[in-house]
């Protein structure tokens, strides 16, 4: 059995502590074919101290022979940095432990700026903070033209015109490493919107095209393996959801940038371009019901996270690296808190600081100019934790074409093995061919003796 995932989960009483959402997957867990109750039990971790903690929970999930399951745990407590959840151990005690960050330290900070009262994109974005894991603040244009201090994602709704230092801010937090969210609204200039846009390497934004009477859009997927798109079972070419939109905006995408979702073929729904997501989803219920669908608040959520962090799971996998815009002067410590080398590195105009490799599952924190800025948790890749054997096609598939070849199981398997590092030895070979070849120079030799008698006759 493994756990999977683990994440705070809100509560229908924002001022009572979250639960705490739980994956387990079994890989032969239980003989018979039955269910089996796995106990669970939620503790707080605080990095670089040693004390014990107080169990913050206790729970069980139901598991089979193979497959997941998940349940929720109530939480005494939020813990302020994060967590672990626990399982009983068995043959493979790596993964019956799951760290997750909570708490502010383990929040993304958000920025929305719009027009008006909240949109839905800024309503679905707030959803369930903090213990979604998002703290949103919406700012004007002053606020923004000011700069976004330390936010991990902007977001650009509803907004009719960003002003010239609005642009400026956008364009410096993007190159500094920062992610952008641009969602047009109805209020949108097209116009304006466009030159944005394309300074970001996005596309150009054009007028709205109406669909036929009694007909409509539907959302489609475009690609298939997208963080954005984790959890959604639709295929590419199939619908992501049940929405329809009668009236779509037209867009031009730049050749640097990537559709993942779309309307049909002339027109895209989201474009992705580096560090940035454009979505074009009309969210007014004048041109569509996607913003009351059960896939809008999914889709947002994961499309911050992937703009925030880099991936939308709610942990980063061992050999995955860490990084911020070097704004700062950061400092980051792992479970046990050791200090992580962290480096300088400028890519396309910006500065940002990346850590080395995270080989260590844990709980990290990240320390700007000297005060607790975020946590995160580094857990195994769930694909670890299949204990079964690989097929010989997957093995091969592995390394480099003729690179590799399978040797059945047999009494000469050392010897292959060792003459594959260290080559082997070829006297006996060599020994042989010297006999061959003294036998033919005799040959030849005896040849030529006959031949010389014969003409001296």
């Amino acid at each position: 059995a493994a756990l999977t995932a683990a994440a705070p989960a809100p509560s229908a009483d924002p001022a009572a502590p979250p639960a705490l959402e739980v994956e387990a997957t079994a890989f032969d867990a239980v003989e018979g074919g039955t269910t089996q109750d796995f106990a669970l039990e939620a503790r707080e971790v605080r990095p670089g101290d040693a004390t014990p903690t107080a169990t913050l929970g206790r729970g069980f999930v139901a598991l089979g022979a193979r497959g997941a399951a998940r349940a929720l745990v109530p939480l005494l407590a939020t813990p302020e940095v994060g967590g672990e959840v626990l399982l009983p151990d068995d043959a493979l005690p790596l993964d019956n432990r799951r760290v997750f960050a909570a708490g502010r330290a383990g929040t993304l900070r958000v920025i929305v700026r719009e027009d008006g009262g909240p949109s839905p994109l800024r309503l679905a974005l707030a959803a369930g903070s903090p213990a979604s894991g998002l703290e949103v603040r919406a700012v004007d244009a002053v606020g923004l033209a000011r700069g976004v201090g330390d936010a991990d994602l902007l977001v650009l709704g509803d907004h009719e015109q960003p002003g010239p230092n609005e642009i400026q801010a956008i364009l410096d937090f993007h190159r500094a490493g920062g992610g952008l969210l641009l969602a047009p609204g109805p209020r949108a200039n097209r116009q304006a919107w466009s030159l944005l846009l394309e300074q970001l390497g996005a596309g150009r934004l054009e007028d709205d095209d109406v669909a036929a009477p009694g007909s409509a859009w539907r959302l489609l997927r475009a690609v298939a393996g997208h963080g954005v798109l984790d959890g959604f079972t639709a295929r590419p070419g199939e619908p992501l959801t049940q929405a329809r939109f009668t009236a779509v905006p037209r867009f031009r995408p730049a050749t640097t940038s990537r559709v993942l979702l779309r309307f049909d073929d002339r027109h895209p729904a989201l474009v992705e371009t580096p560090r940035a997501l454009v979505l074009l989803t009309p969210l007014d219920a004048g041109r569509g019901d996607f913003a009351v669908s059960g896939a809008f608040l999914p889709l947002v959520h994961q499309a911050a996270r992937v703009l925030a962090r880099g991936t939308a799971a709610p942990s980063l996998y061992p050999g995955d690296t860490w990084s911020a815009p070097a704004a700062a002067e950061w400092r980051l410590e792992d479970e046990t808190g050791r200090n992580v080398p962290v480096r300088t590195e400028t890519v396309a105009g910006a500065t940002r600081i990346v850590s080395e490799p995270l080989d260590r599952p844990g709980l990290y924190r990240a320390f700007a100019d000297g005060r607790l800025r975020t946590s995160f948790a580094v857990n195994p890749d769930p694909a670890e934790s299949d204990l079964a054997a690989l097929s010989e096609r997957t093995i091969l598939a592995a390394f480099p074409p003729g690179r590799a070849r399978t040797i059945p199981v047999g009494d000469d398997l050392a010897a292959r093995v060792r003459e594959a590092r260290h080559g082997r030895e070829l006297w006996a070979e060599f020994v042989l061919l010297a006999l061959v070849l003294l036998v033919i120079e005799s040959l030849v030799a005896r040849a030529g003796m006959s031949g010389s008698a014969r003409r001296a006759e």
